[in-house]
């Protein structure tokens, strides 16, 4: 018997002594555990959790046979060491950026993990196993000296399983331990609150590895992995004092998606030999859905959390608009907009300050006329939020003869140097890397400073709320608690907690929510379209965002709409239906239909700027809020409630989705639609403004059902149930599927003398027979018809009201 063999036959009989009442169980294995309850059933083999069985749904959440030599070594697990310059720089080349990509192949000399060569000594006492493993390896070298131990409990009061990770190393630089799980069963999803809700499947990560920081990226130490067809696991931290740095990795490469979530220790870590468990990472089971984990996680929230109250007039808001400033003019729009429903609307000021946008932040005195200016939004009803940057300072700095309040911006330069967090893993402690390291709002000197500020603002010049701007970033700050006693997110917590203390009656708004802003912040930008970085990530936040993170938030914070109108529908629609599947407010920017277009040409609006419109009125109208059911339904993107109790929703359709008003009957009401990825929409009593290209009902015809036709699967069209079908049309008669064969309708349009229709062919086709076949209706038989254009042939028949 080799001797990490009789170390587990030891701890065999220790373990026994751990079993408690039926089905809630920790059992060792051969080389790991299994932990069991009525709810679940959690397997762990050499470091690694390997199974994840919903017992209330029968269903397997990992992947069993996959092989772990193939996702282990490229995905950060076990113990986290600095230990020598290769695993330095390799910390540093991970952690470099907060929200990042790196190759799926990466060597990882930083990683010590697990495998079949290593010992394992389990041992149990008091209700707990802890599964202690030695002779590590990074995949090239080995490490006996170097433990990793997973330390497991079934929590008596929540039946939770408490999974706590740490290691142990002779050498100094350990910062970190993991808790890997293995690659996800082909049908599972993950849940995962990433800049504001993003679901994660083997499709849409890319073929990469994804970091992402807490709080700044990854805002809250959640997530939840959905099951085939219902039910899901929760696996999160309760993390107080909000304190501790945390990391969720993902890997996808050919065994499928791979997760990991790491727990830092306390920086410095230079001395550090032990990677301890500062908190135990929860596993639940849930028999429903995402929903109901995220409803867990909120109860303890708000049963041991510090919150700030809100006034109430921020549970009111179901509109934010985002204006240049708080001028009569301004106002003037807004309420054109607005009106009669201003007490349900906000507006985001920016440009208050008397510097210029993003210049000399050092100076925050306001525009002349602000206060004056609050004084008009106040009367009329309704409220603004002044824009203001705790997080950096950007110069250009005038010389001290030309400042404003030259003590008091001398005071910040010098504030803002030692405020400024240090990355960890730079070979220079002092370096500051360029738009990484940011404020530590937990610096007494800075945030005084910057307080000081906010409380003139709101007591001296009457701002009604604060917008802090890019206060989602909370850098790992290399000098732990000697900067206030706090870590970043600690000291981001506590600074928005004094903002609306000393403040009372204030609202607070900032660019993304996360779980240390969200103590005292009412709404935070929901990130648009142009916060991508790789493609992949792009793409995944317009096809395959969540409502999570606005449900982790709720009821407390609210995301809102940040629109960026370019003109373009695949861009404006693509903002769209994140907004749609994140649970975000309405809200808009000023632009070529919004605020100061003459009201009169309102209902004259068509497609995307109809559709922008349509949404803001009915979010104002009906006051509309998010709201989470524990039984989430699949089907539907996200919820809404009204100030009455009115219901709408965001629903999934084969096409698209649609926003509908569930009517007293049960009968949905559809304000409109937007479809995608398909080439026709099955759907009666809903046009496309604009298009002439339409099926009706063919009892012939295996594909030809009423409605829209035509589209290119790769665009995105509004549908609009106010639009009918035209007088002259045309319709497609090929049999092989719902439209034309191979082509899309690039352009039409009609008079009363003349139709015409180009006709382009889907890329993803390509032009294999050069041919279509079509049907022109209209109220007179046409005199004459002619195609043009390639190798493309028509078959012309001549009938009353319509020609093929």
């Amino acid at each position: 018997m080799n001797a990490a063999k009789g170390l587990l036959s030891l701890g065999v009989a220790a373990l026994a002594a751990l079993a408690t009442p039926a089905r809630a169980a920790i059992t060792p294995t051969e080389r790991g555990a299994v932990a069991e309850t009525g709810r679940y059933r959690c397997e762990f083999r050499n470091g690694v959790l390997v199974s994840l069985y919903n017992q209330l749904t029968q269903e397997e959440y990992l992947d069993t046979a996959a092989d772990l030599a193939k996702t282990v070594p490229h995905l950060p697990s076990g113990l986290g060491t600095q230990d020598g310059e290769p695993a330095r720089e390799a910390a540093e080349k991970l952690y470099h950026w907060p929200w990042w990509e790196h190759p799926n192949d990466l060597h990882l000399p930083n990683q010590h993990w697990a495998d079949s060569q290593s010992g394992l000594k389990v041992e149990g006492e008091g209700g707990k196993a802890a599964l202690t493993y030695t002779n590590l390896t990074d995949g090239k070298a080995r490490f006996p000296d170097e433990t990793f131990t997973l330390t497991l409990e079934i929590d008596a009061d929540t039946g939770d399983l408490l999974v706590s990770p740490s290691g142990r190393s002779p050498q100094p630089g350990a910062y970190a331990a993991n808790l890997t799980l293995a690659p996800l069963a082909p049908t599972v999803t993950v849940e995962a609150p990433i800049t504001d809700g993003l679901r994660l499947t083997r499709q849409n990560t890319g073929q990469v590895l994804w970091v992402n920081q807490w709080p700044d990226y990854w805002q809250y130490g959640f997530v939840a992995l959905n099951g085939w067809k219902r039910g899901a696991f929760g696996i999160w931290t309760e993390d107080r004092q909000l304190r501790y740095y945390k990391h969720l990795f993902y890997l996808n490469n050919g065994e499928g998606l791979s997760v990991s979530f790491s727990l830092m220790n306390v920086p410095p870590f230079e001395g550090q030999t032990d990677a301890l468990p500062a908190l135990p990472w929860r596993i639940q089971a849930f028999d429903l859905g995402w929903a109901q984990a995220a409803e867990r996680y909120r109860q303890w929230r708000d049963a041991n959390v510090t919150l700030a109250p809100r006034p109430e007039v921020a549970q009111r808001i179901s509109f934010i608009a985002s204006l240049a400033g708080p001028q009569e003019q301004w106002l003037k729009w807004f309420l054109r907009y607005v009106e009669p429903h201003q007490g349900r609307a906000m507006a985001f000021l920016a440009s208050v300050r008397a510097q210029p946008f993003d210049r000399n932040h050092a100076d925050n005195t306001p525009v002349a006329s602000f206060k004056e200016d609050t004084a008009r939004w106040r009367a009329a009803g309704t409220y603004g939020m002044a824009y203001l940057q705790p997080m950096i300072l950007w110069g250009p700095f005038p010389p001290e003869e030309k400042m404003v309040n030259p003590e008091r911006e001398k005071l910040a330069r010098a504030l803002h140097a030692e405020a400024d967090t240090r990355l960890v893993f730079q070979k220079d402690p002092e370096t500051r890397v360029p738009y990484i390291d940011q404020h530590h709002l937990g610096h007494p000197g800075w945030q005084r400073w910057f307080l000081d500020w906010v409380t003139e603002w709101c007591h001296d010049y009457g701002a009604q709320g604060i917008y802090h701007d890019q206060s989602y970033h909370a850098p790992i700050d290399r000098r732990g608690l000697a900067v206030g006693g706090m870590t970043s997110p600690e000291g981001m917590a506590d600074y928005f907690r004094k903002a609306a203390a000393e403040n009372p009656g204030t609202f607070h708004g900032t660019e993304m929510v996360t779980e240390p802003n969200a103590v005292a912040v009412a709404n935070a930008i929901g990130s648009g379209y142009h916060w991508g970085t790789a493609p992949n990530m792009r793409l995944a936040r317009v096809y395959d965002s969540s409502p999570v993170t606005a449900a982790l938030a709720w009821p407390h914070t609210v995301l809102w709409s940040f629109v960026r109108l370019r003109g373009d529908s695949t861009w404006d629609l693509r903002e769209r239906r994140m907004q749609e599947a994140r649970g975000q407010i309405a809200g808009a920017i000023d632009g070529p239909f919004d605020y100061n277009v003459d009201a009169t040409w309102w209902p004259a609006l068509c497609n995307t700027p109809w559709h922008d419109r349509t949404r803001d009125v009915t979010f104002l109208e009906y006051g509309l809020r998010p709201y989470y059911p524990p039984d989430y339904s699949r089907d539907v993107l996200s919820y809404f409630r009204g100030a009455q109790g009115e219901e709408f929703r965001y629903e999934r359709t084969p096409w698209g989705s649609r926003f509908v008003q569930i009517q007293a009957d049960g009968r949905r009401r559809m304000l409109y639609g937007v479809a995608t990825g398909v080439q026709a929409v099955a759907l009666d009593g809903a046009g496309i403004a604009g298009w002439l290209v339409y099926n009706e009902d063919d009892a012939g015809h295996t594909w030809n059902r009423t409605g829209p036709s035509g589209l290119d699967p790769d665009r995105w069209y509004v549908l609009d149930p106010t639009v009918k079908r035209p007088p002259v049309w045309f319709s497609t008669v090929q049999g092989y599927g719902p439209s034309f064969y191979e082509a899309y309708a690039a352009d039409s349009g009609y008079n009363d003398y003349m139709a015409f229709l180009k006709l382009r062919t889907l890329a993803k086709l390509s032009a294999v027979t050069g041919w279509e076949q079509l049907v022109l209706h209209s109220p007179r038989r046409p005199r004459s018809t002619s195609t043009a254009g390639g190798s493309r042939s028509s078959r012309r028949k001549a009938s009353p009201g319509s020609t093929r």
